[in-house]
């Protein structure tokens, strides 16, 4: 057989005329091959294989080969559709991400619920603290008042100022001393406080505590009058806001936010360090109880006549009853308990804003 069916075999030259001679071809009998083979004897006509192999044309070889784009693939699995149910790969992705969003939402939600859940538990927890607080600290105030067991469980307003004074229950006796708030409180209009209305007043004293006015002190538009009065203590007053008492109400207010009391109080003696102190201090509250001066380091707040005098730099108040247990007290813990008292004799609404 022949070798190289797919390759054109060379062409036979003849030594006698030097033409080649293709296959196919013919030459004249008796002529010789380059082999010296007869070539009479070589056929006429040699019929060559077909290329099992196809060539690629050049023009073709040259270009370059795109190959097709890739569709999605499909694959089948069992669903609610049958087990022959396809579902191409990009469907399934698109799936995969509505069921996480799903997921997270359901998350987000219930995450919410226990928050609100949570919350109510706390509330709860803070109401029956509150309650138990108010318990025990009406306890505590009536066996104060009444220890004698004198007054059937009835308590009046002197009581509570003669026995909660430089008390932790201070706060409280302020507080309650309103008139508004004792009278809510005394539900038969007899004056006096039962033990369980005691017990009221507690529980909703302390689901609105006291609050404490910004400590005011002297600005950068205040100017000193020739005297050191940069370590003052000028801090304002304990209040209540939003409900009952206003130690020293709500009274006049300047344009700039400042207060100031119903009647402004002038230093009497300029070389009185104390008079002058007091003049700095007063004039920044919004009292309604006015200050005057009786002597030297004494004054009549109202009916009260209270010693002043300054320990360690500060301005410290003493009264003749006993008030924070017979010792020296800040100015402002004065003003705080006895601007209520005082108001109360002298007719003021505790709330007036004049």
């Amino acid at each position: 057989g022949v070798r190289g069916a797919s390759h054109a075999p060379p062409a036979v030259m003849s030594p006698a005329a030097g033409s080649a001679v293709t296959p196919g071809g013919s030459l004249p009998p008796g002529h010789q091959g380059v082999c010296g083979a007869n070539i009479s004897q070589i056929p006429s006509a040699i019929t060559m294989p077909r290329s099992s192999t196809t060539s690629v044309p050049v023009r073709s070889r040259a270009s370059s080969y795109e190959p097709p784009s890739p569709k999605p693939s499909a694959f089948s699995y069992q669903d609610d559709h049958g087990p022959n149910h396809s579902v191409s790969q990009a469907s399934h992705a698109n799936n995969g991400g509505t069921s996480a969003t799903e997921l997270e939402k359901a998350l987000s939600a219930k995450t919410v619920e226990l928050d609100a859940i949570m919350e109510d538990k706390e509330q709860q927890i803070k109401e029956l603290q509150g309650k138990l607080k108010a318990a025990h600290a009406a306890k505590i105030v009536m066996s104060l008042v009444d220890s004698a067991g004198t007054t059937h469980g009835r308590i009046t307003k002197t009581m509570l100022q003669t026995h909660l004074i430089g008390t932790p229950f201070e706060d409280f006796m302020q507080w309650i001393l309103s008139n508004k708030q004792f009278s809510s409180h005394d539900r038969d209009h007899s004056g006096t406080l039962e033990k369980v209305e005691l017990l009221h007043a507690f529980e909703e004293f302390y689901r609105h505590p006291l609050q404490t006015l910004v400590q005011r002190t002297v600005d950068s538009r205040y100017t000193p009058r020739g005297r050191n009065v940069g370590s003052a203590n000028v801090s304002g007053i304990t209040t209540m806001t939003g409900h009952g008492l206003t130690t020293i109400g709500r009274r006049s207010v300047e344009s700039d936010g400042a207060y100031k009391p119903a009647k402004m109080y002038k230093a009497v003696d300029k070389g009185d360090e104390i008079d002058l102190r007091l003049e700095d201090f007063y004039n920044m509250t919004n009292s309604a109880i006015p200050f005057k001066r009786v002597n030297r380091g004494f004054y009549k707040f109202g009916e009260t006549t209270v010693e002043l005098k300054i320990v360690n730099n500060k301005l410290m108040a003493q009264t003749e009853d006993g008030w924070n247990r017979g010792k020296f007290g800040p100015i402002e813990k004065f003003i705080t308990c006895f601007e209520t008292l005082e108001r109360e004799k002298a007719g003021i609404p505790i709330d007036a804003a004049t």
